[in-house]
């Protein structure tokens, strides 16, 4: 159960970042 958690917390987390770059990238194409 814990180390699914962090499985789960960890792949919100790398998803969260990949959008932040997404954005960033997408306000520079602007």
């Amino acid at each position: 159960y814990l180390y699914f958690s962090v499985i789960i917390f960890t792949t919100l987390r790398y998803d969260n970042l990949y959008f932040l770059k997404y954005d960033a990238n997408l306000i520079n194409g602007i």
